[in-house]
């Protein structure tokens, strides 16, 4: 078998939540063969604030699997704010900050 790959995927939409979709599937598939898979999502179906706190904090999942129960995906969402249409704005920043701080953690090979 070959060396083992590092992956960072970039999922604009909430990875625990739609789907599972092909990218699940594909990425689910890839970490069963021993393939480093950190997903970097967006949380979609957020309560917007007043009726959550306005601040989503980051957050981190290790070992997700939704389209095949042996997977094991890392997941990281990063903070935003919960307000409707300023929510993806900030994801911009958010983004660029926690994928470049992952990109320096995992030395990924496929990003």
């Amino acid at each position: 078998m070959a060396a083992a790959l590092r992956l960072l995927v970039v999922q604009e939409t909430d990875w625990l939540q739609r789907g599972p979709h092909q990218q699940h599937h594909l990425f689910e598939r890839l970490s069963l063969r021993g393939h480093t898979v950190v997903a970097v999502d967006f949380e979609m179906l957020y309560t917007p604030w007043p009726q959550a706190p306005l601040l989503a904090p980051r957050t981190e999942w290790q070992g997700v699997a939704r389209a095949l129960p042996a997977a094991h995906v890392r997941v990281v969402r990063p903070p935003t704010l919960r307000l409707p249409g300023i929510a993806r704005l900030v994801s911009v920043g958010a983004f660029h900050r926690e994928l470049q701080r992952l990109a320096a953690q995992l030395q990924p090979q496929v990003l």
